[in-house]
């Protein structure tokens, strides 16, 4: 107890100009750790970062948009950076340049950087390979390559057909309507096209009553967590917010879970991502379930 009177002594002690001196001194530390990473790659192209979201925008364009304005500013370079926040990324522009990075050099070229390295230390994967580093990226990109090369890819596209098919029906029956949600309409289309792609499952998510797949699948991304991720990550690390739904991620992942077992059961070979994962693991027992959800 007199521990904590005596603190509370030395603290009363502090005239209100002390506390303004510390407070500028801890903001002065605080402007140095931000702005410090900027000026150790000053010699590579790039384009002023915003001293808090770097060359990220403010919310006024898309990130296509953002993305496509950065390209245009850096005319005439081969590549620069992209500030995300104070964190530098390599901008490629050449397409030789990008070949020989994606597919000639890929070994030396591991962070996708996607997510921050120490958010994906403390609050875990995200994206799944696109979130894998080092000897682990190296590793699934080898496995993958061959499974998911074009022509098995192509063999995609009637399904995705499909897919566009009831699409092209369900606008017809929205003719005679004055307006018509674009937004929801592509919603339902992607999620059409994911559930026949991804899992080879004929749902029809143009119904009146959404499925518990179209539910689980609008809800993955939770808004209010990405926001906090992508504006404050420090606090995401601390309190360990991951912006993957909890309720959404276990349905998709029991469901991969399931889908395999009965294939597996019944020996079923299926034109589909999840049926080229499964290949992908059978042929490679270094890939775990981990790594295939």
């Amino acid at each position: 107890m007199s521990l904590i009177s005596s603190v509370f002594d030395t603290l009363s002690n502090i005239s209100l100009l002390q506390w303004a001196l510390l407070a500028v001194i801890g903001c002065y530390f605080l402007w140095r750790s931000i702005m410090g990473p900027f000026s150790q790659y000053s010699n590579i192209p790039q384009v002023a970062p915003h001293w808090f979201l770097g060359n990220r925008c403010f919310g006024g364009e898309s990130m296509m948009d953002n993305r496509l304005n950065h390209y245009n500013a850096l005319a005439g370079h081969r590549f620069g950076l992209y500030w995300d926040r104070n964190r530098p990324a390599i901008f490629l522009r050449d397409l030789d340049l990008i070949k020989q990075v994606q597919v000639g050099e890929f070994e030396h070229f591991t962070d996708l950087a996607f997510n921050h390295p120490e958010y994906l230390a403390k609050v875990g994967n995200a994206f799944g390979i696109a979130d894998m580093q080092g000897d682990q990226w190296k590793k699934m990109k080898r496995m993958l390559t061959p499974p998911f090369s074009v022509p098995r890819l192509n063999k995609t596209v009637p399904s995705m057909n499909i897919a566009a098919e009831k699409l092209r029906d369900y606008l017809k029956t929205t003719e005679n309507e004055e307006f018509v949600d674009a937004v929801d309409f592509t919603k339902k289309f992607y999620m059409t096209t994911v559930a026949s792609v991804l899992f080879g499952m004929d749902i029809n998510c143009y119904g009146e009553e959404e499925s518990e797949f179209e539910k689980k699948g609008k809800n993955l991304l939770s808004v209010p967590r990405f926001i906090i991720k992508d504006l404050f990550p420090s606090l995401a690390i601390l309190f360990k917010i991951k912006f993957i739904d909890p309720d959404s991620e276990r349905f998709f992942t029991n469901l991969c879970k399931q889908m395999v077992r009965e294939r597996k059961k019944l020996n079923l070979e299926v034109k589909d991502v999840l049926g080229n994962l499964m290949n992908v693991a059978e042929e490679n027992p270094a890939m775990t379930e981990e790594m295939m959800y």
